[in-house]
């Protein structure tokens, strides 16, 4: 069994200093990237092959991402994810996203091969990342580094009963939804593929995926949904978390999907563990 981690990373225009979104606690991209890799701790990790899969990149971002990973691959897609070209419906969809979930199944990974698809704004605490990989090799399921905000503030999760097991000394529940971060058996991988690439369909105003949430659910949302409802392939995530987003907290537009009598947080940052200290410490 080999682990497999394909880095999800962008710099945006060639002629900017580098873009880094709505992040949080870094001053620059470069700052942003360089304490997350340090988070990963791969030189404890054995049998870990890691790609650098970046979007828009500059030659001195490129060699930068080689003396930290063992392969880049390039992409020029210019956004995240998309599966709509105006107001019609793309099979297969557009963005780097897609491009590196193709490039994922181009490797034929055995079955039993851990896959982890992470982005460049996620810290780890230490010895986090290895426990992610710990739990996807005995986790039936995905399985999120990140103790996403969302399952505290939110009312929408619809289909999936919470759970709790424990792997090793960490807790794990079953969620419904969760960023684009996910790692897991290759063979779930193979197995939703081609969920990734069916379209969210709307007719007009109308839009189905609606019949099961409250909201129109985001790309990652809607095949989170699709992996329990179709396949019954269920998603975990760790409490408290083993990793968290470096980015600002976007309250969803209809309010009716949150909590009464909430405060919603302004970070992203997963709560019980003092991020903060552990970014200046890498820092």
């Amino acid at each position: 069994m080999n682990v497999y981690l394909y880095f999800r990373t962008y710099w945006g225009d060639p002629l900017s200093t580098g873009m880094s979104g709505r992040n949080v606690l870094a001053e620059n991209k470069m700052e942003l990237v360089s304490t997350c890799i340090k988070s990963l701790e791969l030189h404890t990790i054995e049998n870990i092959y890691t790609c650098a899969c970046i979007d828009n990149s500059t030659q001195d971002y490129t060699e930068f991402l080689e003396s930290k990973f063992d392969s880049v691959f390039h992409t020029s897609e210019g956004f995240d994810v998309n599966d709509h070209q105006g107001k019609l419906p793309i099979f297969g969809g557009m963005g780097n996203l897609c491009k590196v979930s193709d490039y994922i199944t181009s490797k034929k990974h055995n079955d039993e091969d851990i896959i982890l698809v992470l982005e460049d704004d996620y810290l780890f605490k230490g010895g986090g990342f290895k426990k992610w990989i710990e739990a996807c090799k005995e986790i039936d399921g995905f399985v999120s580094p990140f103790d996403h905000p969302d399952r505290y503030y939110r009312n929408d999760d619809l289909f999936v009963k919470t759970k709790i097991i424990l792997v090793h000394d960490t807790h794990y529940r079953t969620i419904e939804s969760t960023t684009s971060v996910l790692g897991g058996k290759s063979s779930y991988f193979k197995k939703t593929a081609i969920l990734r690439k069916i379209p969210r369909i709307h007719v007009w105003f109308f839009w189905p995926e609606r019949i099961f949430g409250k909201e129109l659910p985001s790309i990652d949302r809607v095949f989170c949904r699709r992996a329990y409802l179709w396949l019954r392939i269920k998603l975990y995530s760790p409490i408290p978390g083993l990793a968290t987003h470096l980015s600002e907290f976007i309250p969803p537009k209809n309010k009716r999907v949150l909590k009464a009598n909430i405060t919603l947080p302004k970070t992203q940052l997963s709560p019980g563990v003092d991020w903060h200290q552990i970014f200046d410490d890498l820092k």
